[in-house]
């Protein structure tokens, strides 16, 4: 007989772990074990890492799944495991980008709980021609710009405000920017389309380069959204007859960062009522996107306050000394109170 009343075994049962698997995609072949010790001292790793101890902090039994092209063995895990819910860092399938929003379309299939953007969230966002066509429908400044679809003959307009920023229209983190995507005119702009599309084999977009400040506003929620305290791109050291162009070398090269005193940090010396826009500016934008989880959106912001969009990332890195995490220290969150907001957030664990 068991010696337990009900009521203590109960209590028992509710204690247990709950059990997580957090979803991290690999440029490489998964290892059959999911044994991932060997790289817990590589820094490309770092937010992945920075989650998992976290979780564990909080008392949750969690587990490294990497996904590459194994998707049966992530199908069979998640059929076989009793995960309570999936931590999604996967931002990648066969090193695709692309399929991202299709990792998301899986979890939702299989009535699995996960945190962060839904899969229509992610797919939208991804094209940053489509998110500034919906923005500028709504009334808002984006900076002019035009696409370029990949194996299409290449017609610049005319009338377009030069200089222009060359990207491609999905990439993210500033992949494919680099000094040379400032183009002034015309000539300058054909070539450097004609470039990105040879070299990554993607639709690629020109943007009218905004003079001010790089501005980022992360945010949190699903029905109701929470502004975290903007956050700013500094150029301290940059001559002033240089961009301020947040390419791939301003956001990732230490050494360049180093050497024109790059850095990023809250905003400085800004009028609180100017502030206040960005953030309302924000909750604006994720509510027309039709976001939830987390998300981090790129602004442009003029001497005289006018506001621009440039681009969305949802499901930004939330490691500690990231934009996003420290956005959320700065507003009076910590990284243990912000990963059980994105947890409670996650779909079926919450919808507030």
């Amino acid at each position: 007989m068991n010696s337990l009343s009900p009521r203590v075994s109960q209590k028992k049962i509710n204690k247990k772990k709950k059990k997580v698997m957090v979803l991290i995609d690999l440029p490489f072949e998964a290892p059959e074990d999911h044994d991932y010790r060997d790289f817990e001292k590589d820094p490309d790793w770092k937010s992945e890492l920075a989650v998992m101890k976290q979780l564990k902090k909080m008392g949750y039994d969690a587990h490294l799944f990497g996904l590459h092209d194994n998707i049966n063995d992530l199908i069979s895990m998640l059929q076989t495991q009793s995960y309570d819910f999936v931590f999604n860092l996967c931002e990648s399938y066969k090193d695709d980008r692309e399929y991202e929003g299709n990792i998301a379309s899986l979890l939702e299939v299989m009535e699995i709980p996960f945190t962060g953007a839904n899969a229509r969230a992610l797919n939208l966002c991804k094209d940053k021609a489509l998110t500034k066509k919906i923005l500028k429908f709504h009334g808002l400044d984006v900076p002019e710009f035009q696409e370029f679809p990949l194996n299409k003959k290449i017609k610049i307009q005319k009338n377009f405000p030069y200089p222009g920023v060359v990207k491609p229209v999905g990439y993210e983190g500033s992949e494919g920017i680099h000094g040379a995507s400032l183009v002034k005119n015309e000539k300058e702009a054909l070539k450097r389309i004609e470039y990105v599309q040879s070299k990554y084999k993607v639709d690629v977009l020109m943007e009218e380069y905004i003079h001010g400040r790089e501005v980022y506003i992360s945010l949190i929620g699903n029905k109701k959204v929470q502004a975290f305290h903007p956050q700013e791109l500094f150029f301290d050291n940059m001559p002033e007859d240089m961009p301020r162009l947040a390419s791939f070398k301003a956001k990732w090269d230490p050494k360049y960062r180093k050497k024109w005193d790059i850095d990023n940090g809250p905003v400085f010396d800004m009028d609180p009522a100017l502030e206040k826009s960005i953030m309302d500016y924000g909750k604006k934008v994720y509510k027309i996107f039709g976001l939830n989880g987390y998300a981090r959106f790129d602004l442009r912001v003029t001497d005289n306050g006018k506001i621009y969009f440039l681009e969305a990332n949802p499901n930004p890195s939330i490691a500690p000394g990231d934009d996003f995490e420290q956005a959320a220290k700065e507003s009076g969150v910590s990284y243990r109170d912000l990963l059980s907001q994105v947890i409670r957030l996650s779909k079926k664990t919450g919808n507030a």
